[in-house]
């Protein structure tokens, strides 16, 4: 039997009780003939085969491009039009059979492979997806054509991989975060070795004005990065290559470099002085660093049992400036599943008949039943009302909507990584001892969320946001604008009161607050803030840049990001979501980490405005209070 596409194409039937998929035969290109401007057509043939068998054949990962698009190849004769990037990496894998003298390659290929106008098979395929990957030979990845330095950046990563290989960087190293830097090691340490090892990475990328260093960004800025099925295609492949163009590098390699630079990141925070250009590549490496971190750590994790919420973690950490995107949004779910450990007992699995408000709705049940009341940190109120791209109906605010660009970053968030303060440990505990169970009780026939809460008060004054995003050390102006900023934050707090009875108390609220109380500044890293980080706040104010000021500036830029501060009628002071208002409400949910700001609607039910950091309740203090108030609410 056979399906017809809407352009034609003829597809055989697939039988989903056997694990079939097809496979594209792909056969040598000839050399290009005189004519000028003439490339010949792309020949192919495609077949079925089962999993069951063990067929051999590599799967191709790359990015779509754009749908519109696109140009011809001939499959078993017959013209198919694929997108032009598509086209580029066949065209460049069928010139590299012809220079090897092989006569085809059998390749998996989803635009090609899978019929995408029949949501069935569509749905059936992606449930499969993981075998398939893990089942592949070898997982091609196609980052594109080449560019002017991507042959640079490739033999740079190469030789940041030998480096870590002469100075055996990674038998000294299990983590960087737990890794001790020094200003000045003692020959013939492991510190010494390592930071020795670092400092060559760092001639190599600075050299010829930074030539090395710009052309890894660039490379690292390429879309394959960002596409969220990636995460899964190169996790758990048996073995990755990298092609851009006709270069190529294998992924254990490129991965070892991706880790080098990691560490240099850190040492360069750690260690070298403030006034040193040096920091401005470790601002540099921040930025460039996370377009790549979802992908590479997925690899070192996908082995180590990881439940779905460390890669849904990930598309929080990477919705400001490194999102990963998807043609799809019900992909922002579906292309995860295959990594974690835990789905079959989350109870999820791609189907395309669903819409994406549905399938956010029963991937959210699921995780607050399986994971706690955590998942609601990711809930932030313009995301929650942000449209599907169908245009239909938004879910309830108690629903993350993992594929909006306002997706927020959790305050505290679980990682299956080697952290500082470990990877479950929590930095808040808000609620206390006190808990509660979720369970398909919770949830009404309408769609609301019951739970109980402590109610804290009611916000009554709000700051300004503060504009910053990036830290960049080169600007004076970075620090200046947060020191304006911190200053500022004395209009909200001026003098002690009901909350804070003591000048010390406001001074600790006034310098914890705009850092969230941390000591690092990833949200995975749960220390609390030390005492030099107070020294590094007074600096600031004072126009100083020693070491400790530009720390306190990394973490506070991070935590203030999208964020601002608020005062509550009883003096606390907070920050949270730059959505929140004056006469929102602050609730602490029993088996919180953190509060959550709530928006009361008409009908006496709740909307989750986003979570808070509020200083002085984040220990579970107002537990222990007499005149606690403990209600059920609902949340829509």
């Amino acid at each position: 039997m056979a399906t017809q596409t809407e352009d034609g194409f003829s597809y055989q039937t697939l039988d989903p009780r056997y694990s079939e998929i097809r496979l594209v035969k792909l056969l040598p290109i000839p050399k290009s003939s005189d004519k000028a401007g003439y490339l010949p057509t792309i020949h192919c043939s495609l077949r079925k085969a089962s999993l069951e068998d063990d067929p051999e054949y590599n799967a191709l990962s790359y990015v779509w491009g754009d749908p519109r698009e696109t140009r011809p190849i001939l499959i078993d004769g017959k013209p198919f039009r694929v997108t032009v990037n598509l086209e580029a990496a066949l065209r460049q894998l069928a010139v590299d059979l012809r220079q090897q003298r092989r006569s085809h390659t059998w390749l998996w290929v989803d635009a090609i492979c899978i019929n995408q106008t029949d949501t069935s098979e569509r749905t059936h395929q992606v449930c499969q997806m993981s075998q398939l990957y893990r089942g592949a030979a070898r997982v091609i990845v196609w980052l594109g054509p080449p560019a002017i330095d991507s042959d640079t950046a490739i033999s740079t990563l190469h030789r940041i991989h030998d480096v870590a290989e002469s100075s055996r960087t990674k038998l000294w190293v299990r983590s960087w975060p737990m890794f001790q830097f020094q200003e000045a090691p003692r020959p013939r340490t492991s510190a010494s070795y390592i930071q020795a090892a670092l400092d060559t990475v760092l001639e190599m990328l600075c050299a010829d004005d930074h030539r090395c260093l710009d052309a890894v960004a660039s490379l690292y800025e390429r879309d394959w990065f960002r596409r969220v099925w990636v995460v899964q295609e190169v996790a758990l492949a048996r073995e990755a290559v990298l092609h851009c163009g006709d270069t190529k590098i294998d992924w254990a390699t490129f991965y070892t470099a991706f880790w080098m630079l990691c560490g240099l990141r850190d040492y360069l925070n750690a260690v070298v002085s403030p006034k040193s250009r040096n920091l401005s590549v470790a601002t540099f490496l921040n930025a460039k660093l996370e377009n790549v971190s979802t992908v590479a750590f997925s690899w070192v994790l996908v082995d180590d049992e990881t439940p779905l919420r460390q890669f849904l973690y990930f598309l929080g950490a990477n919705a400001n400036h490194s999102r990963l995107l998807a043609s799809d949004e019900r992909d922002y779910c579906f292309a995860l599943l295959g990594l974690a450990c835990d789905t079959h007992r989350l109870r999820i699995r791609a189907d395309y008949e669903g819409t994406w408000k549905e399938v956010r709705i029963r991937l959210a049940k699921s995780c607050l039943e399986h994971y706690g009341l955590e998942m609601l940190s990711h809930c932030n109120i313009t995301a929650s009302t942000t449209p599907d791209r169908t245009g239909g109906e938004t879910a309830p605010s108690w629903v993350p909507n993992w594929a909006s660009p306002h997706l927020p970053k959790a305050l505290s968030v679980y990682s299956h990584l080697n952290v500082r303060g470990g990877g479950d440990g929590r930095p808040y505990c808000a609620s206390g001892s006190l808990r509660q169970h979720i369970d398909d009780a919770s949830f009404n026939s309408a769609g609301k969320l019951k739970l109980w809460a402590i109610y804290v008060d009611v916000i009554n004054e709000v700051g300004e946001g503060f504009p910053g995003t990036v830290v960049d050390y080169k600007n004076e102006e970075t620090f200046d604008d947060l020191a304006i900023w911190l200053a500022g934050l004395r209009k909200l707090l001026p003098s002690v009161n009901e909350a804070y009875k003591a000048e010390k108390k406001v001074q600790d609220a006034l310098w914890r607050a705009p850092i969230a109380d941390r000591a690092h500044v990833h949200n995975y890293e749960s220390i609390r803030a030390p005492a030099e980080l107070e020294a590094g706040y007074k600096d600031l104010l004072n126009g100083g840049q020693s070491r400790e000021a530009i720390r306190y500036a990394s973490i506070a830029y991070y935590k203030l990001n999208r964020r601002r501060p608020f005062r509550a009628s009883n003096g606390l002071l907070g920050i949270g979501p730059e959505e929140l208002a004056t006469n929102d409400h602050l609730w602490i949910p029993l088996g919180a980490h953190v509060p959550l700001i709530l928006r009361e609607a008409a009908d006496g039910c709740w909307t989750i405005v986003g979570e808070a950091y509020i200083h002085g309740i984040m220990d579970g203090e107002l537990t222990h209070h007499s005149s606690v108030q403990v209600k059920q609410i609902q949340i829509k």
